[in-house]
């Protein structure tokens, strides 16, 4: 794991629980995953978490991951969420939406962050 990851993970959370742990393990040797866990459990953060490690260990360059949220409301609340995490890592987390402007979108063209939230 990422030294700032592993930072930013004590920052927060002092350390995964068992479900990131174990989703951390298997995303991250390119395994396929579904988690299904109640709400407030940690999921996003198991699913993003080895993601945000790829990025900084392979320094992957923009766009290197998208996540497709289903709703325009869930895809705020992810962005504030992400955003934490990325100021942290030095990560760029952006939103796009059907409500995005056409100044925003040219500028994510310009300048496209390593994360995109987007809905479908």
């Amino acid at each position: 794991m990422h030294p700032l990851l592993r930072k930013a993970i004590r920052e927060r959370f002092g350390k995964l629980n068992r479900l990131q742990q174990d989703a951390f393990k298997e995303v991250s040797a390119g395994k396929s995953v579904l988690v299904i866990a109640p709400t407030g459990s940690g999921k996003t953060e198991a699913a993003v978490l080895p993601v945000f490690n790829e990025i900084l260990e392979e320094n992957l360059k923009p766009i290197s991951a998208l996540y497709i949220a289903p709703l325009k409301a869930l895809n705020r609340d992810l962005l504030d969420r992400l955003e934490w995490w990325g100021k942290r890592l030095g990560i760029s987390v952006e939103v796009r939406h059907g409500d995005t402007s056409a100044y925003r979108k040219a500028k994510q063209v310009k300048n496209p962050p390593q994360m995109l939230i987007i809905t479908p």
